[in-house]
């Protein structure tokens, strides 16, 4: 994994902070305007930090397919899809985004997953002929999100796919990127996975062309109010994923067969439900509570708060959280317990 050039970005007044594992920008001077750039326009974001896999090979595709949890079968080259690694029983190893690149897969998966999802598939290659290449160290990655980001990729030269989760080769400058179409900010956005030595150069023509430089606070709060789960906060090792409705329409192929977890996904949706579920949530007052703060009603444990974030053009702040199976109804309201009381919370829709 190749992280953030520290120096090139505190030149344009970053300020870095832990975030997944690592030290990350958190901001560039100006949160309020990251996040108006993401809901209104386009921001660029520093990702060099997370795991990337290929996988090669000419068994490359059944092996994928009977691994993960999405029809990988079905892909062509261009296409690309959301999908996860689960244990035999069924419990989240990890979330990816999975970009089939005619000879070989490109797995981009968060940080502190790329060696267990490498070690993972290493395990059930066997007498394939599949290759397992972790990688990312010579690698950068930048996310380009909100409304104009198309706009400004074809600015730079670049032709944005045309569907979620598509990909496509390209070039900034002569140097190479393999673009990767997804929504997981909540907002249209593009992955440029690119030459780790090219980063602060492409960055730099992103920003010429007109994207606002982000950090991952604003990018947070915009994933947070759009309800998008994020693995190291909503999502977890040993998580059940029918919990998070996201990963269910997205990730998870009902059609496909079987792969490894298969029959427990299977069984909860034929026989059973989860005992909780991912829900938004909305605050009273804006106090922002931190992540494991736990919700009740009545008294009785209820839940658990995920992420919360105030939004700059908001009056409350909101957030995300797995709450009871019982207590799921929109506009039931719970307590979130805070240092010295509670904080009224309320399910959204």
């Amino acid at each position: 994994m190749a992280d953030p050039d520290r120096s090139f970005h505190e030149a344009r007044g970053a300020r870095f902070s832990p975030f997944e594992g690592r030290e990350m920008p958190e901001s560039y001077g100006d949160p309020e305007a990251e996040y108006r750039a993401l809901c209104e326009g386009a921001g660029v974001l520093d990702r060099s930090s997370r795991a990337r896999i290929e996988v090669s090979g000419t068994d490359r595709t059944s092996f994928l397919h009977g691994l993960l949890s999405n029809d990988v079968a079905r892909l062509r080259e261009g296409e690309g899809m959301y999908a996860l690694l689960l244990t035999p029983r069924g419990m989240l190893v990890s979330d990816l985004l999975l970009y089939h690149l005619g000879d070989r897969f490109l797995l981009d998966v968060p940080p502190e997953r790329g060696e267990a999802v490498a070690g993972k598939l290493d395990m059930f290659v066997l007498s394939s002929d599949v290759t397992v290449s972790p990688g990312g160290g010579d690698r950068g990655l930048l996310t380009l999100a909100g409304p104009g980001a198309g706009r400004l990729l074809e600015a730079v030269g670049l032709s944005p796919p045309g569907e979620r989760y598509g990909c496509a080769r390209g070039d900034v400058g002569g140097r190479p990127v393999v673009l990767g179409r997804h929504d997981h900010l909540g907002v249209d956005g593009f992955d440029l996975h690119l030459p780790a030595g090219a980063t602060g150069e492409v960055f730099a023509a992103l920003c010429d062309a007109g994207a606002v430089p982000v950090g991952w606070r604003a990018a947070e709060t915009v994933r947070i109010l759009r309800g998008v789960p994020r693995y190291g906060a909503e999502l977890r090792e040993g998580l059940l994923p029918p919990e998070v409705g996201f990963l269910v329409e997205r990730a998870i192929s009902y059609t496909k067969g079987c792969y490894l977890g298969q029959e427990t996904i299977a069984r909860v949706k034929t026989h059973g439900r989860v005992n909780r579920e991912l829900r938004r949530l909305v605050f009273q007052g804006g106090r922002i509570l931190g992540p494991g703060a736990l919700l009740t009603r009545e008294g009785a444990k209820a839940g658990v708060v995920t992420s919360a974030c105030l939004p700059p053009d908001r009056d409350r702040a909101v957030g995300l959280g797995f709450v009871s199976r019982k207590l799921l109804e929109a506009g039931m309201e719970l307590d979130a317990e805070v240092p010295g009381g509670t904080v009224r919370a309320t399910v959204a829709e």
